[in-house]
């Protein structure tokens, strides 16, 4: 189910899994798209993501969560290989969606072999630095109620400015 709310789109795939959009204001919107086969790309902007952004990233996402005496997410590379996965695929259809030929984001995150009760995903299109993309997502109650939400991992992703953050409750 898909609806449209205070200019964001909120795709929630099960009760347990949300996911959000966050793109600058004049690129909100619904932009799902049909899914494509996957395409290998090559960004241009490695140099801007030299080093270890990532760890920026999960940093970020903890100061957030330690601010509301929140735990703090753990790392996870399985997760960060299907953010990454999701961001390629986003960037081969130059659409910022939920969407994905490998299903949604549960089929996503059980393809990797973790046992999860709960997930969450936050996608944003056009941001520049893993800072820009965590202040707009900070500055969505809905993407922020992601980065607070009941998980215990995080995994993230960019490919030519299409960011993700997948979340997840593992066991």
């Amino acid at each position: 189910m898909v609806r449209l709310i205070n200019q964001l789109l909120l795709a929630s795939f099960a009760p347990s899994i949300t996911g959000l959009y966050a793109g600058l204001p004049e690129d909100r919107g619904s932009r799902d798209v049909k899914p494509h086969p996957i395409k290998h790309v090559g960004s241009s902007r490695d140099m801007f993501l030299a080093g270890d952004w990532r760890s920026d990233m999960l940093r970020m996402v903890n100061s957030q969560r330690a601010m509301r005496s929140l735990p703090a997410l753990i790392a996870n590379d399985l997760l960060n290989a299907a953010a990454q996965n999701h961001s390629n695929y986003q960037y081969s259809v130059q659409t910022m969606t939920h969407q994905d030929p490998a299903g949604s984001l549960g089929d996503r995150i059980t393809a990797t072999g973790l046992r999860w009760t709960n997930a969450g995903e936050n996608v944003a299109w056009n941001q520049k630095t893993p800072a820009e993309a965590m202040d707009s997502w900070v500055n969505s109650p809905h993407h922020l109620a992601n980065i607070l939400g009941n998980f215990n991992v995080a995994g993230f992703g960019e490919q030519g400015l299409y960011w993700t953050q997948i979340f997840a409750l593992i066991s």
